[in-house]
């Protein structure tokens, strides 16, 4: 018995030595598992750190754990024991994660140009059960925010920018919150912010893919409907966005518009890193006539003070300072050469130049009279055909002898009405005269903002979106009174160009038929107004070798789901009657056309009958995809080259078919160009206003 009892109590005091929990012989809560014990170091965090994040850690296996609204600064995580890696992360708007990945959110054919702000860390680990480690989370930010700002120049332009979207190209979309490697070329949409004087946009991305370039595209509304476009290669510019992303990187330049109603655009002087600044002066080029003349100069900027400088040899310029502006006298110039003057106008580091040149005196025998009549070519071949160009808008300091603007103005619309086939090779049937025609003040009448130019011909644009041009029909024929080699001439025969001197996008032909004298072959006396502005050449193309010339319509489509109106097929009827029209036909079965002759020749494979011409898409077809009547395109079909060709030979009195004319006929390279409808940006030229003229002889 008392041995029992004995071994009992020895039992009794074994176990009371050793203890009854059978945890007590682990270290820690998880004798299974491993154990992190994660600390958060924002200390790379320029911004405030998320309130909440995220832990992932994947197995070698594979497999993966996830830790949800991790909060505060250190963290317990429970893990299976082994090799494994640890990601850590935030949630950010527009970014989602799938394992090491983080990929932005495809947005507007693209991704979000604005996600949220992303932080990362990755590290190796290696856990054993029973035990904690401690890992330091040294997080790094992943979004870099970049900043454009563009100055919009002319400071009279800013007001009629409506809108500026952007797309930029060679951004990335995907993260490798391992290997820190960027991939997935996309690109961002996104629509300026347009403020006092700039157009602004901040993109947050999360870097740019290297193995392609970084382009900006810029698509610029305007107030009045029209918009244009410029793209800029970045990839030098944003080399170093992907090293520091704590930072705001920033890029400033200039938008500079000209022209009016439809502007060409540029961006030059890009900075980087700088704080944007204002400054437009305007205009930077002014030119004085030899008298006393006065100017100012228009300051606009966003800096508190501004100063300027003049370079100038002598004292014949004085210039005096206001708020805005500065004001400028020129004293007469009796010297025989031209005498030219610099403004510097400074502010907030930005610099303008504004060049003042002063016309020499000029003699009188120096500088055409008003009517007074050049020969710029005479016909070599038949009886020569007479184009007659006097331009508008231009001011007795344009009148020059052979340096002046107004003859070269001129000399260069003969170069471009003789530079599209087939008029180049028929130049030498031509006479061309310039007639001097001196306009009291520069451009043009705008029609719509009531705007009064006191030139020659009256000539006025109806402004904002239009492209139509009216002017004196009078006062232009009497001009034909100046050449005496027209005293006879059938009026009907002759041809006018008329080069306006004005920036903008315009042109009208006027065509005049006399129902008493219809011919066999497109006639009719013609007046076509280019201003000089963009597009001059393609423009008095389209005018004076298609409609002036050889009275051909219209191909462009504006209305691409409407059927031709009734009335409008009835004038159509009424001009092929003359013979005008040649490029355009009521029928789409080609042997219907006035181009049947080009059907089934392998030689003209490209002409057909191509729904769609004279503005609508139904009901009326051309002969060919694309020509100059469509959009501007320095190239004419084949069809309206046989009707140009035709009215050269009858008016030169030379006998010619049309099988000489498919013998003779080079079919020039087809354009790069094309387009069946008005695509965004481009603007058709106004419709061509056809008119009764009876008149058979120039009266003197």
């Amino acid at each position: 018995m008392s041995r029992i009892l004995y071994s009992i109590l020895i039992l009794i005091a074994i176990s009371s030595f050793f203890g009854c929990n059978p945890d007590d012989k682990y270290n820690t809560s998880h004798p299974k598992e491993g154990g992190i014990i994660l600390t958060m170091d924002w200390s790379n965090v320029t911004s405030n750190a998320p309130s909440t994040y995220q832990a992932q850690v994947v197995y070698a296996s594979g497999s993966s754990k996830v830790f949800n609204n991790l909060q505060g600064t250190t963290n317990n995580l429970i893990v299976e024991p082994g090799e494994a890696t640890v990601f850590v992360y935030n949630e950010a708007e527009h970014i989602s994660v799938n394992g090491k990945k983080a990929s932005v959110n495809t947005m507007d054919g693209g991704i979000a140009a604005n996600p949220g702000l992303f932080y990362s860390y990755s590290g190796k680990i290696f856990t054993e059960r029973d035990k904690d480690i401690s890992q330091n989370a040294v997080m790094n930010q992943q979004t870099g925010e970049l900043k454009f700002s563009f100055a919009i120049k002319p400071a009279s332009m800013i007001d009629k920018v409506k809108a500026v979207h952007a797309v930029l190209e060679g951004v990335t979309s995907e993260f490798d919150m391992q290997t820190g490697e960027l991939s997935a070329s996309s690109v961002i949409r996104a629509s300026l912010s347009k403020s006092s004087f700039y157009a602004t946009s901040t993109f947050r991305l999360l870097g740019f893919d290297r193995s392609t370039k970084q382009n900006l595209k810029l698509d610029i509304e305007l107030n009045n409907g029209n918009s244009t476009s410029v793209s800029t290669d970045l990839t030098s510019l944003v080399s170093d966005f992907n090293s520091s992303k704590n930072t705001l990187f920033t890029l400033n330049a200039e938008l500079h518009l000209s022209g009016d109603n439809a502007p060409t655009v540029k961006v030059e002087n890009w900075e980087r890193n700088v704080e944007s600044r204002y400054l437009s002066v305007s205009p930077l080029e002014i030119q004085l006539d030899n008298s006393t003349s006065k100017e100012s100069i228009i300051i606009t900027t966003d800096q508190a003070s501004w100063g300027y400088s003049v370079v100038i040899t002598g004292d014949w310029l004085t210039v005096t300072k206001s708020d805005d502006k500065l004001s400028v006298t020129a004293s007469p110039n009796t010297n025989d050469t031209d005498r030219q003057a610099t403004i510097n106008i400074s502010a907030g580091g930005l610099y303008e130049s504004v060049v003042i040149t002063q016309q020499r005196h000029i003699p009188v025998s120096d500088t055409y009279a008003d009517e007074e009549v050049v020969t710029f070519q005479k016909a070599t071949v038949g009886n020569g055909i007479d184009i007659v160009i006097m331009g508008d808008g231009y001011t007795i300091n344009d009148m020059k002898k052979g340096t002046g603007k107004y003859e070269q103005d001129m000399r260069s619309a003969a170069d471009h009405f003789f530079s599209v086939y087939p008029y180049n090779i028929y130049r030498n049937h031509f006479n061309v005269y310039m007639i001097a025609a001196i306009s009291n003040e520069e451009g043009i009448s705008n029609e719509l903002t009531n705007k009064h130019v006191d030139n020659r011909f009256e000539t006025i644009w109806e402004g904002g979106n239009s492209t139509g041009i009216d002017c004196n029909v009078d006062i232009v024929v009497d001009y034909l009174d100046a050449i005496p080699e027209l005293d006879y001439a059938y009026i009907h025969d002759i041809s006018v160009i008329m080069p306006i001197n004005a920036y903008i996008y315009a042109g009208t032909c006027f065509m005049f038929y006399d129902p008493d004298n219809i011919t066999d072959y497109a006639n009719g006396f013609s007046i076509c107004m280019s201003p000089v502005g963009r597009d001059f050449k393609n423009v008095l193309v389209h005018e004076t070798g298609g409609h002036g010339f050889a009275k051909l319509a219209d191909e462009y489509i504006y209305y691409t789901k409407e059927e031709l109106p009734d009335d409008d097929r009835n004038k159509i009827i009424d001009l092929k009657k003359l013979n005008w029209y040649d490029n355009i036909d009521l029928s789409g079965d080609i042997t219907q056309t006035s181009w049947k002759g080009f059907a089934n020749l392998p030689k003209y494979s490209m002409v057909g009958t191509f729904e769609g011409s004279y503005t609508y898409g139904k009901g009326i077809w051309r002969p060919e995809f694309n020509s100059c009547m469509n959009d501007n395109v320095l190239y004419f079909n084949a069809p309206s080259r046989w009707a140009q060709v035709k009215r050269i030979k009858r008016l030169a009195g030379i006998n010619y078919s049309f099988s000489q004319f498919l013998q003779d006929d080079v079919v020039p390279e087809y354009p790069a160009t094309t387009r069946n409808y008005v695509e965004q940006g481009f603007i058709p030229l106004a419709p061509p206003v056809v008119k009764e003229f009876r008149l058979s002889r120039k009266r003197k």
